[in-house]
């Protein structure tokens, strides 16, 4: 919020500096989803696809980024809070 008049004085009062201000504020609690999401993936599904032989990147794919998709569409910090 603190750089919404700056914004406002770079791009004037049009459409733009509203959109930019408004991705802005949307982006951040999206960022933080995702990173919750990442974070919070059973150990036990990424140690049986360390046993397969997977690499990073097949763990990202099958295991990380399906545990984060529900963090990602719910927007706000309010699963991260959860057990």
């Amino acid at each position: 919020m603190a750089l919404a008049p700056l914004f406002i004085a770079w791009l004037g009062f049009g459409l733009s500096s509203k959109v930019v201000v408004a991705a802005l504020l949307s982006f951040f609690p999206v960022l933080v989803n995702v990173v919750i999401g990442l974070k919070r993936c059973e150990p036990g599904k990424i140690d049986i696809m360390r046993t397969l032989a997977a690499s990073e990147l097949q763990i990202f794919r099958f295991v990380r980024l399906p545990n984060a998709l529900p963090y990602v569409f719910s927007g706000s910090t309010s699963r991260s809070c959860s057990p």
